[in-house]
């Protein structure tokens, strides 16, 4: 675990400059597009590319970077399609639950809020469920190792789930108390109730966010790690003795 956190940290404060510049191209299209159906669709798959290569830094030790990645010999090339498809079935299925839920629980007549704080509720244990079964997947599509199997991958849930609670589950609700502090403390500020303030406050969260991702990545990486490194002492205590 601790070596999660001190590869993560590193990798996070190393490239801190490049993510600044990705969390303002977010903000800024966000911004551009706010109010447009395909404003969040286009975030969200933003936000999946960047946790490709989150991915492939600690899967292959390539550099993050903005400039076209070729690769070493032995790597997978940079394509990303199927992590994203994963990625996004993943998000899908605690979504729908934390929908059905809300709405069952929830009176049509709620407020937004309480409808919205039971959705947040409901599906980040979902969520972390769907990492912990499923979550391998996200490294193997990457690497498409075919030593990798979904079954030995699931045999990692419980201590993957773990170490993702300790991991990018504190630092995720660290980053949502200190916005959703700050947006308080501005709400009593009429001076910060601006766009640009807001602005501000949203690429700070967006920021954080990816320290979060990136321990999210991290762990997922070195339970996919320990599943190919079980594959391979099962496959030599099973070849017969020379």
């Amino acid at each position: 675990m601790i070596r999660i956190y001190t590869s993560s940290f590193r990798l996070f404060f190393s490239a801190l400059p490049l993510l600044l510049l990705l969390a303002v191209i977010l903000e800024g299209l966000a911004l551009m597009f706010q109010g447009t159906s395909g404003a969040t669709a286009g975030r969200t798959i933003g936000l999946l590319f960047i946790a490709y290569m989150f991915h492939r830094h600690f899967l292959f030790g390539e550099p993050l970077t903005l400039r076209r990645q070729t690769g070493a010999a032995d790597t997978r090339p940079f394509r990303a399609g199927r992590f994203i498809l994963i990625a996004l079935a993943l998000l899908a299925l605690p979504l729908a639950g934390a929908l059905w839920v809300t709405y069952s629980v929830q009176s049509p007549g709620a407020a937004r809020a309480d409808r919205a704080g039971t959705m947040l509720l409901t599906m980040m244990p979902l969520y972390l469920l769907a990492l912990g079964l499923f979550g391998t997947l996200l490294p193997a599509s990457v690497t498409r190792d075919p030593r990798y199997t979904l079954r030995a991958g699931m045999q990692q849930a419980l201590p993957t789930m773990g170490r993702l609670i300790l991991g990018s589950g504190l630092v995720g609700a660290f980053n949502l108390v200190l916005v959703s502090g700050l947006e308080i403390w501005a709400s009593q500020w009429p001076a910060l109730q601006g766009p640009v303030p807001m602005a501000l406050l949203g690429l700070l969260a967006t920021t954080f966010g990816f320290l979060t991702s990136i321990l999210g990545a991290a762990t997922l990486c070195a339970a996919y790690d320990r599943v190919i490194a079980r594959q391979d002492a099962s496959s030599q205590s099973a070849a017969p003795a020379a």
